[in-house]
């Protein structure tokens, strides 16, 4: 299960009828209740098209500082996911149950790949030592602050979804109790 697969699993919700509702804006809109596996599959599809585009654009706009390609490229990207989301759930019914934090959370933690996780700690971790040795080496104060910061709040998350992962798995198998399961 890739990367954005599992992103993209955190905008589904199975509902207590036993279909699945889709939330395009997450838990801050409305749901749609799919009628088919159909449905689903192409709405996901969709969604991690989108993500595989827009996420590595915007991550190598800001990184060669192209700030044209964020300002006019990403929007229109976006414009674009959101219209396409629109006409494939045009004409769905809403659902009145709604996504939660938790519920997004427990997907993320069961989908996202361990190993993933932890790589993604340890670079935040590197982040973090390059922060504060660009704030002791260098006069880059709010630049080493900033990276600390950010990749501290970063390292802290990729910490609370290993646990949560070792959590969501115990509970569905006492069993597995280890992260790497």
């Amino acid at each position: 299960m890739g990367y954005f697969d599992a992103l993209a699993a955190s905008s589904f919700k199975d509902l207590e009828n036993g279909k699945r509702a889709f939330y395009p804006w997450g838990r801050f809109g409305k749901g749609y209740e799919l009628q088919t596996e159909e449905q689903y599959e192409a709405i996901k599809r969709t969604i991690i098209r989108g993500y595989v585009t827009i996420v590595p654009l915007a991550i190598l706009a800001g990184a060669l500082r192209l700030w044209i390609v964020i300002a006019v490229v990403v929007p229109i990207a976006l414009v674009a996911y959101v219209l396409v989301l629109r006409r494939l759930t045009r004409g769905l019914p809403t659902t009145r149950e709604k996504l939660t934090f938790k519920d997004t959370s427990e997907t993320q933690a069961r989908r996202q790949s361990p190993v993933l996780l932890w790589s993604m700690l340890i670079l935040s971790l590197l982040f973090v030592a390059g922060g504060i040795a660009l704030i002791a080496m260098t006069e880059e104060l709010l630049i080493g602050l900033l990276c600390t910061g950010f990749f501290g709040a970063c390292a802290a998350l990729y910490v609370w979804m290993l646990l949560l992962r070792r959590r969501v798995l115990r509970e569905a198998d006492p069993e597995k109790t280890r992260v790497f399961d």
